[in-house]
């Protein structure tokens, strides 16, 4: 075995670049933003060192050194939090839309849902008079628990109608609820409530907050902030400044200090109980919805895209803490190898990555629109075409661009080799070069003002091109070629849609996703486009399809009216398809797998997720009920093996009921991290994981276990 200092020493810098965050309810952790890139709603520090976050699609995380690590808790569904709710040491709430409302008991760790007693709607807010009696709000809703959450019954009839973003209680009989534009009070515990304020139409209050029992305030849009000294009773606005942002968020360390936040990164602080608020630089620009102070001089402010930013010094200086490339939205992408890749996207976006995507880089880049298309013929020479209709060439890594050609709006470029390269095209047209880009000729179809979404050859000389008309309903076309190029004929799929996506896994077998927004479905065909087949109807635009085999395949979808995206995987050709949990559901642009474990996606406001299982998540479980004594990490068995090897290992208990933040990362012979088997909460426990190395060659590998208190690594052999 080899001695935990060497190890140490060989993988100390590489551990530092490779950190992943993955996500529970997943088997893809983020690339970018990071640590993750849901929209944040609601952040709540116990103290300096340990915070949480809540957010989009069933976002939780945790923080025990004050952001500079996060662990994302497992919350069980895909919901949108909107509230953290901190009781006392190990109790806690959080909320969330479809009325959701679920409960800990261990310090945030595990979460079991509460029995609301509604049927629909959302939970934006929650407070507690004691350990028995709390009070939850939403659209219509006002609940109330007797018995610690377990069960809640609507109270207050009359609020039918009404928005509430918020409540709180002063004592067991006397508490206000805040909606958009007024303020509701009971004096019998929430038996009645009777509106005491009613303020402009104009107004859309979103937070409010008490620093003692008489002294509170309110904020939203507009830059309105407004006080009350008498219980909520009465409100009168104070002077917040020039209207600058709406609000989102206003809370107080202390009874004088005071901070709001909200759009286009927007932070004011006060220093004299809200008479006066003075502008803080944030030096950021994306929206904050939370934010929290552990004491007058150490905070936190989170929001879009999983912005986070910090300050120790009461908000002079914010520093950035999240990593992020780009939020700009991302189309495509095109990978040369395993480890370098690059992604285009909105705005002239070229990101580049060498090291399989633990770091990208945004290349600068001659483009005025966003970029639509990409392929790279090998590590240096790459094309892009752009929503202006210019096509550029890079020969230098995309560290030079040229204008190659231009005039016409290029949607999909697809090179066969070194040479020969074609693209899809608008005015009924695919361009083709043989000179490595350096003349196009056109090849315009018998059809009238139809665009090709997509270019894609099975072979040298068998090519598919796919799209449709500028409107989503106008009629879809796929044409083939079977002379590289020289001609094109077309092919009668039986459907009138769009053709969004296409892609072959051979010569004969292929598939097309086609819409039109409400109708969508997946074709296929076994005998070169002669005829097609209907295999799934999916509720959403299929944006994506991609094969590494003839069996396993990935399809990705969006909705154009919900917004969520969907990915599908099938492991028998296409004849069923199985929901793929995802990190986010902002829609997908692209994905691409280079291996049956190790994919990429892309899409909105510059997700870029990574999967090294397949993209599923791996399921581990405990092997044994007795709690082990020590931390042990066992000699893989078999060893040497082929293909798979399974790996025990020892959590100990060290802290009551509390999990630990478990990482077991393979590397290979030189201490690159070539994929990451697991990192996220165990209980204490004895457990086993299979690794199944198919797709690895020959060699020693080392697999490393990591947690905040041990750290161990073994050698093991791959023999094929």
């Amino acid at each position: 075995m080899l001695s935990k200092y060497y190890i140490s020493k060989i993988f100390a810098f590489l551990f530092l670049l490779s950190i992943n965050y993955t996500f529970s309810q997943s088997g893809w952790f983020w690339q970018n933003p990071k640590p993750q890139g849901n929209d944040i709603e609601s952040i709540y520090f116990i103290n300096p060192a340990t915070g949480f976050a809540t957010g989009e699609f069933g976002t939780l995380l945790k923080t025990t050194d004050g952001c500079s690590s996060f662990l994302s808790i497992n919350t069980f569904t895909n919901q949108k939090l909107y509230k953290f709710y901190y009781y006392d040491g190990n109790t806690a709430f959080i909320t969330g839309s479809d009325v959701l409302i679920k409960k800990s008991t261990d310090g945030g760790n595990t979460w079991i849902q509460q029995n609301t007693g509604i049927q629909n709607g959302s939970i934006y807010s929650i407070h507690f008079i004691n350990s028995l009696t709390g009070f939850a709000v939403g659209p219509s809703i006002i609940i109330k628990t007797t018995n610690g959450g377990n069960n809640w019954t609507s109270i207050n009839s009359s609020s039918s109608g009404y928005t509430f973003y918020d409540i709180h209680f002063f004592n067991v009989n006397t508490g206000i609820a805040l909606g958009n534009y007024f303020v509701y009070r009971t004096t019998n515990s929430g038996v009645n409530w009777i509106k005491i304020e009613s303020f402009s139409s104009d107004n859309y209050f979103k937070d409010f907050t008490f620093i003692d029992n008489n002294t509170g305030f309110i904020t939203g849009t507009q830059s309105r902030i407004y006080k009350s000294t008498n219980a909520g009773v009465g409100w009168q606005q104070v002077n917040s400044g020039n209207y600058t942002s709406d609000f989102n968020c206003i809370m107080f360390p202390s009874s004088n200090i005071g901070f709001v936040c909200g759009k286009n990164g927007e932070i004011k602080k006060t220093t004299n109980a809200g008479t006066n608020w003075i502008l803080q630089i944030s030096n950021v620009q994306e929206e904050l919805s939370s934010i929290n102070f552990a004491n007058d001089n150490t905070g936190w402010s989170m929001g879009k895209n999983g912005i986070v930013v910090k300050t120790n010094n009461g908000g002079v200086n914010w520093v950035t803490i999240s990593n992020c490339v780009t939020t700009n939205d991302l189309y495509c992408m095109t990978f040369i190898n395993e480890q370098s890749g690059y992604i285009g996207g909105g705005l002239a976006t070229i990101l580049k990555t060498t090291n399989g995507g633990y770091q990208w880089s945004n290349l600068s880049n001659p483009s005025q629109g966003g970029i639509l298309s990409m392929d790279f013929i090998n590590v240096n020479t790459g094309f892009v075409a752009d929503g202006c209709g210019v096509l550029f060439k890079t020969t230098t890594a995309g560290s030079n661009w040229s204008n190659i050609m231009q005039g016409s709006l290029n949607f999909s470029i697809k090179f066969i080799n070194q040479n020969t390269g074609f693209i899809g095209s608008a005015n009924s047209t695919i361009f083709r070069t043989t000179n490595t880009g350096d003349n196009w000729n056109p090849f315009t179809v018998p059809e009238f003002n139809k665009v090709f979404f997509n270019v894609f050859f099975s072979s040298e000389n068998i090519g598919y091109a796919g799209g449709g008309g500028p409107s989503n309903y106008d009629t879809g076309i796929v044409y083939k070629t079977t002379n590289c190029g020289s001609n094109w004929f077309k092919l009668n799929t039986n459907s009138t849609l769009q053709v969004t996506s296409l892609f072959f896994i051979d010569d004969n077998t292929g598939f097309a996703g086609v819409s039109n927004n409400i109708n969508n479905i997946i074709l296929k065909t076994t005998n070169s486009g002669i005829n097609w087949f209907q295999i799934n109807y999916t509720l959403s635009t299929p944006t994506a399809i991609f094969f590494f085999d003839s069996n396993t395949g990935f399809l990705t979808c969006k909705s154009t009216y919900s917004g969520w995206n969907r990915m599908f995987k099938t492991t028998n050709g296409g004849t069923n398809w199985s929901v793929v949990p995802l990190a986010s559901d902002n829609n997908i642009s692209s994905i691409y797998f280079s291996n049956n474990l190790t994919g990429y996606a892309v899409g909105k406001d510059g997700l870029i997720i990574k999967t090294t299982t397949g993209g599923v998540p791996i399921a581990i479980e405990p092997i044994s009920s007795e709690i082990p004594k020590e931390y042990f990490l066992s000699q893989n068995y078999p060893n040497p093996f082929n293909p798979s090897t399974k790996i025990k290992f020892d959590i100990p208990q060290e802290v009551r009921d509390q999990k630990l933040k478990v990482k077991l990362i393979i590397y290979d012979i030189l201490g690159k991290e070539i994929t990451t088997l697991f990192n996220e909460q165990l209980s204490p426990a004895s457990y086993e994981i299979e690794w199944n190395a198919s797709n690895y060659p020959s060699g020693v590998y080392f697999y490393s276990l990591t947690t905040g208190n041990y750290s161990e690594c073994r050698k093991m052999v791959l023999i094929k």
